[in-house]
Formats: C-alpha cells, structure tokens, sequence
C-alpha cells in the first residue's frame, strides 16, 4: 500500500505510534455505540436484530433503555437518538419512577400526555425526525456539491432516506397529544425495502479480447428490469490479469423514488454480497476451470465510510497506516463476506490524496483516504 509517511501521518493527527497505543478492532455494537456521547454509551445496550434488514433504529423504554438496530444501520443513524436517548433515562432509577408517577397523574387528568402514551412517544420521535431532517438537508448539500469528492455518501440514497424521514414526521404529528398506551418504543425507519426472489435475478455476460463482464440483472414487482451490479476479470492473451473485480449497489432507482433491494430464496434471506461473490466465483470457474485467487474491489457507500471511520480510529491510536488499513478492511462488510470464503488476506492501495471527509460522530471532519481499492486473497496453502 503507498500513502505518505509518517510526517504525512502526523499532519493527519495521529499520536506517536507504540504498542500501548494500538487500539483493538471495534465490535460492530461497539462501533455502533461511537455514534452516542461517551456518557450514554454505558448506560443503553444495542441488539442487532435479525428481522430489521434496513438502518432501522428502535429505541425500546420499557425494560431498560436497548437499541435494536437495523444490518444497515451506522453511527449516524444511532447518533441521531441521542437527545431521546438522554430523554427516557430521565425515567430511569428513583427519580425516574417518581416522574413517571406524576406523569402518570397528569395523563389521567388529561393535562399532558405522559410516559408511555402515543403522544409521549409522538413527540419523541417529531423532535428527533426534525433534527434527522434538517442533518439530511445539510449532507445533501454537502453531497451536491462534491459529488465528486471523497465523501461516501450517495446524494440519491440522501434524498430517499430525507423522504423516508418527511413521511415520518408526517405520520407522528397527528399524535402528537394522544393518550392512548404507546407501542414501548421510538424508532427511525430506514429507507423502503424492494423484496425479490433469487428467481428474479439474471445475468448477462459480455466478453472481448480485454475483459469478461457479467452484469448482474433484476426484475422487479413491477415488471422493470434494473441493473444492480457487475462483475468484471481483465483478460489478455485470453488469461485473467487479477480476481474478479465486484462493483455492486443494491439500491433500486424507480421513476420516483429510491428502494434497498432484498434478496430471498424463498424464506431466508440472501445477502446481495453473497450471491455476487457466488456468481463471481462460478463465472471464473467455468472459464479458466479453477476458483480465482482473488478478489478485488473498489469501495463505496457504507462500506468506504465506515473503512474511513475504522482506518481513521485505529491510526489515531497509533497502529501504523499499512497494518491500520489491513485491519479495517477485515472489518467492514466487504472484508467480512470475502474472509468467510477463505479470502482473508488483505492487500490495500489509497489511490491519489488523502481529503477532508465528515466521518459523522465522535469524529467529525477528518482528512482520510477516499480512493480505496482492495484486494482480497487466500492465505498460501488455503488454495
């Protein structure tokens, strides 16, 4: 990998690498808890659910404060319940058990509507879309007008995820002042989830004397065809130069908004990574008649920022930019999915200049690697 060095390093507002320094890979409730002020992230638990496939965030009061959490939620999505998080421990331990006494008073007399009423939680969660809209309105901004630069948000995803909140909003100000029981929780919902069958999937392939491209095919409820991905091996003189090269999104762009495509087989579900890096692996295999050594992948959305999040921790720590940057691709979602295949060998080069890029809470606005290409390989005699 070549990226600086270490003055460049040091600019960068790393400490003086050392061994007590090296941080430790984050969990991903770990990672997740980042996204609160270090005085709550001791006082609620997170729970991965299974069921909740978006970036979905509940936060459930009845039994302690947990955050259940979505597989696409990230740190700005947690970061964004903080001010409802600090809100419901106020009903925590003694003192808490007395407000919920006199707001339990108050909602018999219909003077307020108090814990644990639809309103209660109405106006929860209208104070935390609001504040959810107004950040999506100004990374929109941001996103608009450097499309082209090192941030890793998508200005479309942006714009269905500010449309998601809108109609949140719109839905939780008519009950605003209920008095009716609440549902126990306050939560944010994702961007809105296409569901398709794996027998909805198809490929094409192109060939020619430069390359092999599969391109990886939808068809939705609708009946429209969408393009969701590709898969690409360099070839000369006929023979591969490198892994399959995996550019995929799951999202769905209709003609008026934005979807997250779910695969299922039947029942269980399927993970998008998973059936590309499937069909990689058999694309390779009937050409060349034995399973890549590698593969390779330019990152993007989620998977580039939380690469920059992790990257940046670690070197904030102390842990050298070569082996900081090995560690953080095993981390993420791409390194996960291709280490389970035995592809737990990471190589990384940062293409062109580090950039000012928003990492979101605790870290703000960083300088970090925004041109990130990874190659994954086996361990020698894992082949």
């Amino acid at each position: 990998m070549r990226f600086g060095d270490e003055s460049a390093a040091q600019e960068m507002g790393r400490a003086s690498p050392g061994p007590e320094g090296i941080a430790k890979p984050l969990s991903r409730s770990e990672a997740l808890l980042e996204g609160l002020p270090t005085d709550l992230r001791g006082r609620v638990r997170i729970i991965e659910s299974p069921v909740l496939t978006d970036s979905t965030v509940r936060v459930s009061y009845r039994d302690g404060i947990v955050l259940v959490v979505g597989a696409e939620a990230t740190p700005r999505h947690i970061a964004y319940h903080a001010s409802t998080v600090r809100v419901l421990l106020r009903f925590e331990g003694l003192a808490g058990e007395i407000r919920k006494l006199i707001d339990k008073v108050l909602t018999h007399l219909r003077v307020r509507a108090g814990y644990g009423t639809r309103g209660f939680e109405a106006e929860l969660e209208v104070q935390k879309l609001t504040g959810m809209r107004d950040d999506l309105q100004r990374l929109l901004a941001r996103a608009d007008d450097r499309l082209h630069g090192g941030d890793a948000l998508d200005p479309d995803l942006l714009r269905a995820e500010l449309a998601s909140v809108e109609a949140q909003l719109a839905e939780h100000r008519t009950k605003l002042g209920d008095y009716a029981d609440g549902v126990g929780h306050v939560e944010a919902r994702g961007i809105p989830a296409t569901r398709v069958q794996t027998t909805d999937l198809f490929a094409e392939e192109l060939v020619d004397e430069h390359a092999m491209i599969l391109w990886l095919n939808v068809v939705t409820p609708e009946g429209k065809v969408r393009k969701w991905g590709d898969i690409t091996i360099p070839l000369k003189d006929g023979r591969p130069q490198g892994g399959p090269v995996l550019n995929i999104d799951a999202s769905l762009y209709g003609d008026s908004q934005v979807t997250k495509m779910e695969i299922f087989a039947g029942d269980v579900r399927v993970s998008a990574t998973d059936y590309a890096l499937n069909q990689a692996t058999t694309f390779y295999k009937r050409r060349f008649g034995v399973e890549p050594e590698s593969f390779e992948g330019h990152l993007g959305a989620e998977n580039k920022l939380n690469f920059q999040r992790e990257w940046y921790r670690l070197t904030s720590a102390g842990m050298g930019s070569d082996e900081a940057a090995k560690r953080a691709a095993g981390a993420i979602s791409f390194g996960r999915h291709r280490a389970s295949r035995g592809y737990d060998e990471f190589h990384v080069d940062f293409l062109g200049l580090p950039e000012e890029v928003d990492l979101g809470p605790p870290y703000g606005m960083r300088e970090v690697p925004t041109g990130i290409r990874i190659t994954a390989r086996k361990q020698r005699g894992d082949k």
